[in-house]
């Protein structure tokens, strides 16, 4: 570019630099308007009430994007006591669980514990020990049982134990 005497720019030069800003600034201008629509657009498809409405303004994207914030918000802190309930019943039901431990019936034994897994399959915890009594269970059926316990474990398993009296045994 070249000054004039008194260190003026050429005005045809001036003119040039102007509208090579203006159109660089145009192009970005244009650039952060597309950015913000797919933000937009976005947002719009993470939130279920507008999501299938491609018309909506934006005011309405950001108030019931605000409203559905508050909703998650407060389905978390419900989720949170619900959370802390079921924790303080399993400690409850833990405690009460031992306490029935401590109280086994005088003159039985636990012969085994059966297991009821949420599909509805059984299992046996100590295999061996139901092993070593099972020609006795087979006839369990003809004696009188003095006892039994039903027990819902912290991994919501069932359990039934089953007390037989130590003349049968």
């Amino acid at each position: 570019f070249s000054l004039h005497p008194f260190g003026e720019k050429d005005p045809r030069t001036s003119d040039s630099e102007e509208n090579d800003k203006r159109r660089t600034h145009n192009v970005l201008e244009r650039q952060r308007r597309n950015e913000l629509k797919l933000s937009f657009f976005a947002l719009r498809d993470q939130i279920p009430e507008v999501a299938n409405n491609e018309k909506a303004p934006k005011v309405v994207i950001l108030k019931k994007a605000t409203e559905y914030v508050l909703s998650i918000q407060s389905d978390e802190h419900r989720l949170i006591a619900e959370k802390e309930q079921l924790r303080r019943r399993r400690e409850q039901l833990k405690h009460k669980l031992e306490q029935l431990r401590n109280s086994q019936p005088q003159n039985c034994l636990i012969i085994d514990t059966l297991g009821i897994r949420d599909d509805g399959t059984f299992f046996m915890l100590g295999d061996e020990l139901f092993n070593f009594f099972s020609f006795k269970i087979l006839y369990l059926r003809h004696f009188f049982l003095r006892e039994f316990q039903i027990e819902l474990s912290p991994d919501c398993c069932i359990y039934l134990h089953i007390f037989l009296p130590c003349k049968y045994l």
